[in-house]
């Protein structure tokens, strides 16, 4: 009996000391975003054509693409603006913050074209509920210029 009673303290004693399991970090968030509208900053030549040197400050308008935040599928959900630096016609950097439900995060890195019109740019962190967000959104456009489909995949510290 007394030897019961040792395995049984033995193993409330171990279980005190394994570490809890670490929580899920990660988020997946998807987004659709409507083009509200853009001010150019700066046009270089040939004036009305992007190139080289232009800067672009665009707004959009996004829904949830699934029910999330405690909202329904197609529900407004924030905004998001982004700066724009071409360091070409088809290469470009942007910094930019998207607003949600209980924080920001924050992109910023060159746009790295993928396949059939996708791109993808890095989350390098934000606030509230998405401290510490790093990862990646990447960008499908829909068969109407003015909507794509933002899917973040990001990691909170």
């Amino acid at each position: 009996m007394r030897a019961l009673g040792v395995l049984i303290a033995a193993a409330v004693l171990a279980g005190g000391f394994t570490p809890a399991p670490h929580a899920d970090t990660s988020r997946v968030i998807r987004l659709i975003s409507t083009f509200d509208h853009a001010d150019v900053v700066i046009d270089r030549e040939p004036y009305g054509a992007v190139s080289r040197g232009d800067v672009i400050v665009s707004f959009d308008r996004l829904a949830n693409a699934a029910g999330q935040f405690g909202r329904a599928r197609g529900a407004h959900v924030g905004h998001d603006r982004g700066v724009f630096r071409y360091l070409s016609p088809t290469r470009m950097r942007i910094d930019g913050w998207t607003s949600l439900p209980g924080g920001r995060m924050h992109v910023r890195s060159l746009v790295r074209p993928l396949r059939g019109g996708v791109v993808e740019i890095d989350v390098v962190g934000g606030t509230g509920a998405f401290a510490g967000a790093h990862g990646i959104v990447t960008v499908t456009p829909h068969p109407t210029t003015v909507r794509t489909l933002l899917v973040y995949r990001v990691r909170l510290s």
